[in-house]
């Protein structure tokens, strides 16, 4: 579908389509960011740590960076910042849910199927009056595989305050758990830069089962 891994597959079956369509779930493009940098050895990754928040949060795994060199962990601590640095921008676009040529630049400049986020932004968004007033709190993350240029990262993503309107009209759209893992995957483009390629929502358990 679209880059957006938070709610929107959730809000196309409550507003545009009545069948269950997964966020992401392959590498398909029609399923659903700067050159990267290597980070210092000794900068901590963005967001590894839990933050403040709900007793289901739990945290990453203890131990999880043990099983990487310390060069593929500054290959993740790049892709993350790309994730966080596109997840900061997109929050805004799909805010204001308008067709801009900024817009479009951005999904150029961070999506690996742009063309496709662009093509949802004009028809669901800009048209469809799909609003995410509020978006999901990413809570932390952790790598599942890093390779040189492929990247898997668990986020936990706190979907309790998140909030989407159709025309205005509150969708009600929330996953199952609220406190509940993502599956991001980034690819590193030949012109060296970290790009968004797809997400999953696993809605199976919450962060800290």
């Amino acid at each position: 579908m679209t880059l957006r891994h938070r709610l929107l597959s959730l809000t196309l079956v409550a507003a545009l389509t009545g069948g269950l369509t997964a966020c992401g779930g392959n590498d398909d493009p029609e399923t659903n960011p700067s050159p990267s940098t290597t980070t210092s050895s000794n900068d901590p990754s963005p967001s590894d740590d839990p933050s403040e928040g709900p007793s289901d949060a739990g945290g990453p795994p203890a131990g999880w960076k043990d099983k990487f060199t310390r060069e593929q962990l500054n290959t993740y601590n790049a892709a993350l910042r790309r994730w966080q640095q596109y997840t900061k921008l997109a929050n805004e676009i799909y805010r204001h849910g308008e067709d801009t040529p900024e817009a479009r630049r951005t999904f150029e400049e961070y999506s690996l199927f742009w063309q496709r986020d662009a093509v949802m932004l004009a028809r669901d968004y800009d048209k469809g009056g799909i609003r995410e007033e509020v978006p999901p709190k990413p809570l932390w993350t952790y790598a599942t595989s890093i390779e040189p240029n492929q990247v898997a990262m668990i986020q936990c993503t706190d979907y309790s305050a998140a909030r989407v309107t159709k025309n205005g009209d509150v969708l009600d759209n929330k996953p199952k758990h609220l406190i509940t893992p993502l599956i991001v995957r980034l690819t590193k483009t030949t012109d060296g830069k970290w790009k968004f390629r797809t997400s999953t929502l696993k809605d199976k358990t919450s962060c800290a089962a």
